[in-house]
């Protein structure tokens, strides 16, 4: 997706000059910063959206986007970056179940661990049609045991 808008920019600026001051620490100025997410609008069609960035308290940009996600009427597509397997992935993972005509299409980089094993060189895929669901493991992933 590309956003050609200067607030949404001013924004990401905004962000990137709080997390260099901060350094490596989240300090409560900078939480603070995030619970709350900056609205947009941008395209000639006048879509909106909301930039959420983390870390927040009590995980108000999760549950935004959780109720987002849920609120999905035809599809859900996503990409995750080491998600953990109880936030937004668990919303999906039931959702995926509940409502079996909803197109859900994803890439997590890090899938959390399924619970069958400790085995950290060893991943669980699915892959998943309107119909059908099939799985292999993995052990040749490409990360170290």
């Amino acid at each position: 997706m590309r956003i050609d808008n200067p607030g949404v920019a001013a924004e990401y600026l905004a962000q990137w000059e709080r997390l260099r001051d901060a350094e490596s620490a989240f300090p409560p100025a900078l939480v603070e910063a995030n619970d709350q997410p900056a609205a947009f609008e941008a395209g000639k069609h006048s879509s909106s959206g909301e930039i959420w960035f983390s870390r927040t308290h009590n995980k108000v940009d999760l549950a935004a986007l959780n109720d987002v996600v849920n609120s999905a009427k035809e599809a859900v597509m996503f990409l995750m970056f080491q998600p953990g397997g109880t936030a937004t992935l668990a919303t999906i993972r039931e959702l995926q179940s509940a409502r079996k005509s909803l197109y859900i299409k994803g890439v997590v980089s890090t899938p959390p661990s399924d619970g069958d094993s400790t085995d950290e060189s060893e991943v669980t895929v699915e892959t998943f049609t309107l119909d059908k669901k099939a799985s292999a493991r993995s052990t040749s992933c490409g990360r170290k045991a």
